[in-house]
């Protein structure tokens, strides 16, 4: 009996120098929790995503920043598309990606996991020493 503990003990401490001598092998990204979706990346990102208001339900017309995070991470959440009568997916309307897009970015931008920088509005220099920046004229004095 205590022999075939000891070659059973000596046999798991082969198989653990070997593990630990073996490179560890990359993983994929860990799932997410159960009865949790995960979260994409968004397809543009929105020069304020905050204030991006929000188009239907009992939200309608309130803006994203004004929401709690388990609503935000619900506009984020992908739905399934609507579907025709003939079987064939409608397109997403504009104003459904662009909630979500701006849904994903806060919740990203929050965890600190967003891909990519937020666009920055664009200026435009008149001539005569002035900056505009979305329609905001500033002189300056060089």
């Amino acid at each position: 009996m205590n022999d075939q503990i000891l070659a059973e003990l000596i046999t798991i401490r082969q198989l653990l120098e070997r593990a630990i001598a073996a490179p560890p092998a990359a993983r994929p990204a860990a799932p997410a929790p159960a009865g949790q979706t995960q979260i994409p990346q968004p397809s543009q990102l929105v020069a304020d995503p905050g204030s991006v208001a929000v188009h239907f339900g009992k939200n309608a017309g309130q803006p994203l920043s004004s929401l709690n995070d388990r609503s935000v991470e619900w506009y984020a959440t992908p739905k399934e598309p609507r579907v025709a009568n003939n079987g064939k997916p409608f397109p997403p309307r504009p104003a459904d990606e662009q909630l979500a897009n701006a849904a994903r970015q806060l919740y990203h931008a929050k965890r600190g996991t967003l891909v990519g920088k937020a666009p920055i509005a664009e200026m435009s220099f008149a001539p005569g020493g002035s900056a505009t920046a979305d329609g905001i004229e500033e002189n300056v004095p060089f």
